[in-house]
C-alpha cells in the first residue's frame, strides 16, 4: 500500500513538471509561428521543468526529448540538443524532422560523414504532409550543399531536383539549383530559378554577381553590366564582381574603365593573378 501511494505521488509529482513544461512550450511555439520573441525566463524555465520530468519520469514515445532539444537550440545549447536528439532517434529512428536536425547540427561541428547518414535518413523517411515534403526537402537541399562542398557535382545536381520536386517555391532551393546550373552551363535553366530567388533576396549580391554571369554566358551584355554593378554597390570591395564587372567592361569596348578598375583590385590585392593577366593581356593587344 505504501508503495502504491509513492507511486501515485511520485507520478503526480512528474505529471506536473510535465504539464507546466509542455505548457510553456506550447506558448514558444505560438509565438514562433507569430514571429514574436519569447521572454527569456519563458525558454528558461520550460526547459528546467521538462529537463526534471525527463529525469524522474518514464517516457517511452520520445516527444519530450524532442520538445528538450528543440529548447535546447533555441537557447544555443548545442551539446545539450545533440544528446535529446540522438535519445530521441534511439526511440523513434524515422522521425524525418530529427534526423534532419540532427543532420544539419553535425555539418556545422565538421562531421560530415555521420552528418550524411542522418541526411540520407531523413529523406528516406516517409513524407506525406506539405509540411513533411518541405522538410524532405530540405535535407535534400542541405545533402546538396554537403555534396558540393565535398566535390561530387554529379551527386549533388539530383539532390536538387528532388528538393525543388518536393518544395518548388523554396527560394533557397531555387538559389541553390539557380547557381548549380549557372556554374555548369546550363543558363537558360538557371535565369528563372535565379530571378524568382532575387524577389526572395532583393539585397544578395551573390544572386546578382550570378545573374550577371548568366546573362554575359547568355550573350545579354547590358542586362549582365547592369547586374554586376547592382552586385558591386550591394557589396563595395567584392574582388570576384569587381573582376567580372571589369572584363564585362572590356567586352564591351569601355576599355579604360576596364583598365581603371583591374588597377583599382592590384592596388587593394597585387596577388591577384587574374588582373594581372587579364592587365598583361590588355597591353599586349594595344
Amino acid at each position: 500500500m505504501l508503495i502504491l501511494l509513492i507511486l501515485s505521488i511520485h507520478s503526480a509529482y512528474i505529471h506536473t513538471y510535465t504539464y507546466l513544461g509542455e505548457k510553456q512550450y506550447s506558448t514558444i511555439l505560438k509565438n514562433q509561428q507569430n514571429g514574436v520573441s519569447t521572454d527569456q525566463a519563458i525558454l528558461n524555465s520550460s526547459l528546467e521543468n521538462l529537463t526534471i520530468a525527463d529525469k524522474y519520469g518514464l517516457w517511452h514515445q520520445g516527444s519530450l526529448q524532442r520538445e528538450l532539444a528543440a529548447l535546447n537550440m533555441l537557447l544555443n545549447n548545442l551539446p545539450d540538443a545533440e544528446k535529446y536528439l540522438r535519445r530521441m532517434l534511439d526511440k523513434i529512428p524515422d522521425d524525418l524532422e530529427g534526423q534532419l536536425k540532427l543532420g544539419k547540427m553535425l555539418i556545422l561541428q565538421k562531421q560530415n560523414e555521420e552528418a550524411e547518414v542522418h541526411l540520407k535518413l531523413a529523406i528516406a523517411a516517409e513524407a506525406i504532409t506539405p509540411r513533411e515534403k518541405h522538410l524532405k526537402a530540405e535535407a535534400e537541399l542541405s545533402l546538396g550543399h554537403l555534396k558540393e562542398q565535398n566535390n561530387f557535382p554529379s551527386e549533388a545536381l539530383p539532390l536538387y531536383q528532388a528538393a525543388f520536386k518536393d518544395d518548388s517555391e523554396n527560394p533557397e532551393i531555387k538559389l541553390a539549383l539557380g547557381v548549380f546550373y549557372t556554374r555548369t552551363g546550363k543558363l537558360s535553366e538557371a535565369e528563372p530559378l535565379l530571378k524568382d530567388a532575387l524577389v526572395y533576396y532583393p539585397n544578395s549580391a551573390m544572386i546578382e554577381n550570378n545573374l550577371a554571369i548568366t546573362y554575359m554566358g547568355l550573350k545579354r551584355l547590358p542586362e549582365a553590366q547592369s547586374h554586376f554593378e547592382k552586385a558591386n554597390q550591394l557589396q563595395p570591395g567584392n574582388l570576384q564582381v569587381m573582376y567580372n564587372l571589369a572584363m564585362l567592361k572590356y567586352t564591351n569596348g569601355q576599355k579604360e574603365e576596364a583598365r581603371a578598375a583591374l588597377e583599382q583590385i592590384l592596388i587593394s590585392h597585387p596577388d591577384h593573378k587574374n588582373a594581372r593577366l587579364a592587365l598583361q593581356m590588355m597591353d599586349e593587344k594595344k
